[in-house]
């Protein structure tokens, strides 16, 4: 036991280095270009990058857990049966980025007034591109590597690339705005990408296997079959929250309101890191216990986590709601009048911190489809307080993902509760 606490303390140690550099350095990206924009540009900025989060993550087909998993959970996965494993992911992530790429710039009476929108269309529509592809093959660059429990290797990557955009957007926002804000993010996840490819080459050649493998077809459909539960639960959710996004621009009037919530969003994600991480790094964790240990040791791991994550992220909120007012002022002054969303959004964090280590357990268990009914309710919840709070702007936006996200935590604590009921009459019987 001590071994393995020992181990998972390594794994959280370099995972968070790597997770700061990822996202802090994201977000930090963000912030700077928060400073330098008025808020309505900021506002279509934000839009924009969600609507390529959006597509990035469908071309990614919702490999990335299952290639974690499926690496960690192999008995011997240091062999040519890992090496297949990441060659299909990465092959199938580079030919579904292409068609996401194709769909999304085809779509121009759906998105062009926004994401391509002015004369600056064509260099748009290049740093996308870029953005969708080079960031789906380095999450699975670093979704393979944390399967391999190499976690160093990720955090270099990751802190590269986050450097790299963060000097970049520093530069870009100055020289062109939101273009320049776009490139510096594009040039940072190539770098993260092509570190990462590299790592991984190293990574399966140390496995025994020779070159870099471009997967097999059997693996490629066994990927698909586990991975088609995510990809129909981020169709469902993804999208729902661009839209209301889209709801709650068109009720309140403009994209100011879209830049008061993209700033509120911002420390949302900045307090969800250490839930991030720890998810992150239970994944591999959890799947092995999973094929290897007891049903109630699992679930004693389970609830170590989640009162950990929980109870971190209430003090960390706490000391956020008593300097709000510092919080909001390191964006810029355009965005005093975000407070009382930005306020909404950190019980918001609250709500959300278990997700991820509790998504996790269903995910090591091989129970992916729960989520997909948890997202579709909470999804419609979003859509129909958005459209009923649209007109109150950002605000209301907030209170409706407040609301969504209390159905996804409750929704997925029903189905652990249901899982371990499951569990423990399997238990009985057996005895």
């Amino acid at each position: 036991m001590a071994v393995v606490d020992s181990a998972f303390a390594r794994a959280a140690v370099w995972n968070a280095i790597g997770f700061f550099g990822l996202r802090g350095f994201v977000l930090l990206s963000l912030a700077c270009a928060a400073r330098f924009l008025e808020a309505q540009e900021f506002g279509r900025l934000s839009i924009i990058y969600l609507t390529v989060t959006v597509f990035q993550t469908f071309s990614e087909g919702g490999l990335s857990v299952v290639v974690t998993s499926r690496i960690a959970a192999a008995s011997d996965h240091r062999g040519k049966d890992a090496a297949a494993i990441v060659g299909s992911a990465r092959v199938s992530t580079m030919v579904l980025g292409c068609l996401m790429v194709g769909i999304l710039l085809t779509a121009d009476k759906a998105l062009g007034n926004v994401v391509f929108a002015g004369e600056e269309s064509a260099s748009l529509r290049l740093v996308v591109l870029i953005l969708i592809i080079s960031a789906s093959t380095g999450n699975m660059s670093a979704a393979a590597l944390n399967g391999f429990r190499n976690f160093r290797h990720v955090a270099f990557a990751n802190i590269a690339g986050g450097v790299v955009s963060l000097v970049g957007v520093y530069y870009g926002v100055n020289a062109n705005g939101i273009l320049g804000s776009l490139i510096g993010l594009a040039v940072g996840s190539m770098v993260r990408s092509a570190i990462g490819t590299c790592f991984l080459i190293v990574e399966t050649r140390a496995s025994g296997a020779m070159g870099f493998p471009f997967g097999k077809w059997l693996v490629t459909k066994q990927l698909f079959a586990q991975g088609f539960p995510a990809v129909v639960t981020a169709v469902i959710w993804l999208p729902t929250q661009l839209a209301a996004l889209h709801i709650m621009t068109s009720a309140s009037g403009g994209y100011s309101e879209a830049g008061y919530f993209s700033v509120a969003s911002q420390v949302f994600s900045m307090l969800l890191i250490l839930s991030s991480i720890v998810a992150q790094v239970s994944l591999p964790f959890l799947s092995k216990d999973v094929k290897s240990s007891g049903s109630p040791l699992v679930r004693g791991k389970l609830r170590r986590l989640v009162i950990s994550v929980g109870v971190t992220t209430i003090l960390v909120s706490t000391v956020v709601l008593l300097c709000v007012n510092p919080v909001i002022a390191f964006f810029g002054p355009a965005y005093e009048g975000a407070r009382s969303t930005v306020v909404v959004m950190v019980i918001c964090a609250v709500v959300a911190s278990p997700q991820g280590v509790l998504t996790n357990f269903l995910v090591a268990h091989e129970r992916l489809w729960p989520r997909l009914w948890v997202n579709v309710a909470a999804g419609a919840t979003l859509i129909v307080v958005t459209y009923v709070l649209g007109k109150e702007g950002a605000f209301g936006l907030a209170l409706a993902h407040l609301s969504s996200w209390l159905v996804r935590t409750v929704g997925i604590f029903v189905q652990i509760a249901l899982l371990t009921n499951r569990q423990n009459s399997l238990d009985q019987a057996g005895v």
